[in-house]
This record gives structure tokens, sequence and C-alpha cells, in this order.
């Protein structure tokens, strides 16, 4: 019998047409499916396999494309500009799963199994960032330019995900039944596609857009308790505005955080909290003495101005500036800066009132002198107007800050007194008192005119210095003594300890009950003449000088016609009470000549009785 057996290389013809027959009526392109290098299926269609409404019950895949179609897709139009014949949703596919182009031949592209990742087209420096004109992200990750977010998270792309994929609201609801596959963890987040994966259903989130041009809206997570975004510091969840009052400024203020979404190069975080920051917006603030920084008062141990803060004199910060720390918590009550008397002493009698109306507590004591620097570079004030050359903190051995407002022939430098009179009235503020009996010399019992041998510090810290211990200024100027005689010479312990005169000593109670006492009506400047010690000629009026009636004190022939009404002893018609130059009553010629050759009255007039031929 003939061998009818056929040739291998016809059953193997016969088997391909077979097959091709069979591909054919089942409706599937040779071009779409085929045998891939590793033995699995292969093609440019990737929806026609991957999409959980494949092309036939044997082809359905895991993934979810009519989700990815979404108008909010974060992916919807990736790599659309690509051209093909083929379903334009693979376009998506070859962007990640490949180069961005259709995949020729019939195989998987070579990085089908390990996908571009965030990185890759999102950040700065990323292999497909020119590709596909992805946003890039600057703020808001890992390694944010100023804002980060996420610095919990190992690695960048995991910083992304902890937001675009773990928070339920950033992702697409979809059916992907994600049962499993082969896709490489490239990310190393421990997903490998399936119904969470971002960059299928990732989310945009327009409704947190707000403003043109579109920035986001801050208050959405930093305002937000109950916010689903991961924090690494809760406390940001629960941000406050920079102040309650109404001119709180917006996050997106070009000087706070500046405009843009979340992500934009364009958002900022002010590096430091600094005076230089403070005074972007409060441009007519200074640190106050130029040395002070806001933080100080305005901030806490972290220096947060979310929201803005005062500093309480115990020590505490509150969002209310009624108990905020002012001159007298800072520079009486010990917190901070150079310390000054407490109370206040700048004349301890009828405190700010004895001369006329200037202040009524040591406060506005403060303001009245110095005006309200707490924000001001000079903290000085009003008197930075008329310093001139004096210095503050200085000594008062060469400082004449006295005189500044109390004398009316003040000159120091390029300053004179008319620069303090000009600025207490420009301020529609009382000039304070003169004391040479000049233009605003107080007209009221007690003022005392005084006559003084020069007008410094010095001299007027031997009546006005009691409470000071020191020679310094500053001192002198926040604790003056009232300059009235008794309340030296009637204190034993100054006049024996402070100023070693205990023979200057005077006991009141005695004083009081004497013919010279209170009810005399002659107060102690109308015998005691000097107003500095000593004067250049004599300490004391002699009992002579404003009891004796003499119509010839020249020959002192009548020196014993006494009289008791002293104020009515008048010379020239002026009351001997009055008087305290010798050359009113004595000849000038002779006076001088006396002094030219003897130096002093006392020379030879050592006592009221004592003469010389």
């Amino acid at each position: 019998m003939k061998n009818m057996t056929i040739p291998k290389t016809i059953w193997r013809l016969l088997i391909i047409a077979i097959l091709i027959a069979i591909v054919s009526a089942l409706g599937i392109s040779l071009l779409t499916v085929s045998v891939s290098a590793d033995g699995g299926m292969g093609g440019p269609d990737c929806v026609h396999c991957h999409d959980i409404k494949g092309g036939d019950e044997g082809h359905k895949g895991h993934v979810d494309v009519s989700a990815m179609n979404q108008t909010n897709s974060i992916h919807v139009n990736l790599n659309s500009g690509v051209s093909t014949s083929l379903n334009p949703d693979n376009k998506r596919c070859w962007a990640c799963h490949g180069n961005g182009t259709q995949p020729s031949g019939h195989g998987h592209p070579s990085n089908y199994k390990s996908p571009y990742i965030c990185l890759d087209c999102h950040i700065s420096g990323g292999s497909q960032v020119e590709k596909y004109n992805a946003p890039i992200v600057f703020e808001h990750y890992r390694n944010g330019m100023d804002i980060k977010a996420a610095t919990n998270a190992s690695t960048d792309v995991l910083a992304c995900i902890s937001c675009h994929q773990n928070v339920n609201e950033m992702v697409l609801s979809n059916s992907d039944p994600d049962y499993g596959h082969n896709i490489t963890d490239v990310d190393k987040d421990g997903v490998q596609g399936g119904p969470n994966c971002t960059y299928h259903y990732g989310r945009k989130r327009t409704d947190l857009q707000t403003g043109t041009p579109p920035y986001t809206n801050c208050s959405y997570c930093h305002q937000n308790a109950s916010t689903a975004f991961p924090f690494v510091n809760a406390d940001l969840k629960n941000l406050e505005n920079h102040t309650p009052r109404i001119t709180n400024p917006s996050c997106v203020d070009s000087r706070c955080h500046d405009v843009g979404r979340i992500h934009n190069s364009t958002l900022k975080m002010p590096t430091t909290v600094d005076y230089t920051l403070c005074t972007d917006c409060h441009g007519g603030k200074s640190r106050h003495n130029d040395t002070l920084d806001c933080t100080k008062c305005h901030g806490n141990a972290t220096n947060k101005i979310h929201p803005i803060l005062y500093l309480a004199s115990d020590g505490t910060f509150s969002t209310s500036n009624v108990s905020a720390v002012n001159c007298i918590s800072c520079h009486q009550e010990g917190y901070m800066g150079p310390q000054v008397s407490d109370p206040l002493h700048h004349s301890e009698v009828n405190t700010g009132q004895r001369w006329g109306d200037y202040w009524t507590d040591d406060l506005s004591a403060c303001t009245y002198c110095h005006d309200d620097t707490k924000h001001d570079a000079i903290a000085l004030g009003r008197p930075a107007n008329w310093k001139g050359d004096n210095i503050v903190g200085s000594s008062v051995n060469n400082s004449y800050w006295c005189a500044g407002c109390h004398y009316q022939g003040y000159q120091s430098g390029a300053h004179s007194y008319e620069n303090m009179v000009n600025t207490f009235n420009g301020s529609g503020l009382n000039i304070p008192p003169e004391i040479t009996n000049g233009t605003y010399a107080p007209n009221v019992t007690g003022f005392y005119e005084h006559v003084c041998a020069n007008w410094s510090d010095a001299l007027c810290k031997e009546c006005h210095g009691k409470f000071v211990s020191g020679y310094n200024v500053t001192e002198l100027m926040h604790n003056v003594s009232d300059g009235s005689c008794g309340n030296c010479h009637y204190d034993f312990a100054y006049m024996n300890d402070a100023r070693n005169a205990p023979t200057k000593y005077v006991n009141s109670t005695m004083f009081n009950a004497s013919v010279h006492g209170p009810s005399s009506g002659i107060g102690c400047v109308d015998c005691h003449t000097t107003s500095n010690h000593p004067y250049p000629e004599y300490y004391w009026k002699w009992c002579e000088c404003c009891h004796a009636v003499q119509s010839n004190p020249v020959d002192d022939t009548d020196r014993h016609n006494v009289t008791s009404d002293v104020r009515n002893n008048m010379v020239d018609g002026v009351s001997v009470l009055s008087i305290i130059d010798c050359k009113t009553c004595h000849n000038a010629t002779s006076y001088e000549n006396a002094k030219t050759n003897f130096g002093l009255c006392r020379w030879c007039h050592t006592y009221p009785d004592k003469t010389y031929e």
C-alpha cells in the first residue's frame, strides 16, 4: 500500500491557516494581539485587553477606562497630541507604559511593567517633563523650595502619594477589580494599580480653586481640623487668621504667601519671622528703639504669626491687646529694657499737676515726654528734637537735659529751647515750666525763680537728686525729687548720710513753731537767697537786711531802727524780702571795689555786728 503521509510543511501551513481563520472569525486584529517576546500577549491597543470592558469575556482587564475619561480625571488629556487610528484612550497608556508614541510591532513596550512615576513628569529635571507639558511641582511636597509638606515621607514620590493616593477624596470612583497583575511597584508605595491608583484615577480638585487667576483655597486644609490630608504638624490644620482685626491680610497677599495653586513656584513661605518681614506690611512701624525685634512682643517661642500675638506683663501671649505690655510693665516692672523708678518721680509732689496740667499717672507721664514710641526707631521720642549734644544714658557731669525743657536760654549743638517749645506746641501739649521767670514760668504760689551759676544737670542734681544714688542722667530724669528746701533739710538721714552735712539739718517741728515758721508767710528763700550752693556773695540775709529801716545804709547810722513788718520795708519800691543783690542798697562802685580788693563781703563782714574801721 502506498505511503500517504502528508509532509510536515503542509501540516504547518494548514495549522496557521486554521488559526488565522479562527482569529478573523473572532474579530481580533493580527496587528493588535500577538505573542510578545516574554511569551505574553501584547500590541498597541492596550485598552482592548486591559479595560474592564474589554473586547470579549476572555480579555477583560483591570483598568476602568471610563473612570479615567471623566472630565475631572487628572490624566484625562495626557498625551492627547499623538495621532493614532486606534482607540484614543490608548494614548494615556503609552505615555507611562511606553515612550509616548504608538508602540510598533505586536509586543509590549520595553517599560510596560515599569511605568514612569510622578517624579518623571512633575518634578523639575524629570525624564518626561518636556514631553507632556505637565505642571511642575515646586511647593507643598517633601522637598518644596519654600513650603515643605509630607516631610515624614521617605521619598518624594511617597510624599506625592500621601495626598493624591491615600486620601479618598483625591481618587475618582471606579470599578477596578484589582484582582492582581504583574506591574512592578516602581514607586514603592505598596500598590500595583488597583482602585486607589492615582495614576489611573487621580482626581482634579478644581473645586478647591478660587479667585482670578485661580489659586488654591488655603483654608480648606489649614483651617480645617477634620481635614483628611496628612499633616506632620497638626497645628497647621488650625491656623488662625493673622489678626482678628479688619486689616487681616489674605494668605495670597504678595507680601505673605503670594498667589498661586498649591504646587506653584509663586507660592512662598517666609523663612524667618522678623523685623524685615513685619515691615513689608507694617511699613510705618519700626523696631522699638531700633533694637527690640517685633517677635519679642508679638511672637512666641516658635515665632508664629497665625495669629499675631501680644505680650502681657506676666510673660504670656494673647490674641488680645487689652493686657499688652506698655512702658510701665517693661521699664518699671522689670520685664525688659532700661529700668526707671517705680513709681515714677519727675517731681513727686502732685505728679504732673503741680505747675499745670501735664500728666495724671505714670503712663501718661511717659507719653507726655516720649510720645507713643513703642514702634519707633528712636524711642526717646520728643526729646530727640532738642537733645543737641546731650547723650542718652550719660553721666550728669557733662549734660544739660534739664535745661532743655526748663531754661529759656538753653542751647546745645543745633538745638535750642525753641525746638522744645515747638515740639510740645505741635502736639497740643502744655510747655514744661520754665524756672527763670520766662514766658512759661508758672504763675502760682510756690514757684521759685532760679538764679544759677550754670544750668547743668549736675547742678540740678544738688537740689533735685535726693532719690538718686548715682550720677546717671537716666536715673535723675526719672527720679527727680521736689526741689523745696524742706525736702532735703528736714531729713536728717539724708543730710547726715547722703550729704555729709548734719549741721544743715533743720528740725521741722521746731521751725514750724518759730517766728519764721509757716505762719509768718516767709519762705526759706526769702532769707536764704541762694539757689545753688554757694551763692557768690553769701548764703543768707542778715537780720538787719530785712528788719532794719535804714535811711542812710552807707553811713550805717540808723541800723537799729528796726521793724517787724518786713514785707512793707521797701527800698526804692521793692520789698527787702525780694532783694538779693547787694548793690540795691549799697553803692555799686564801693561794692565792686570791695570785691576786687577782698573777694567777698564776708572778708570784712564776718558777722552782722562786726565792723572794721
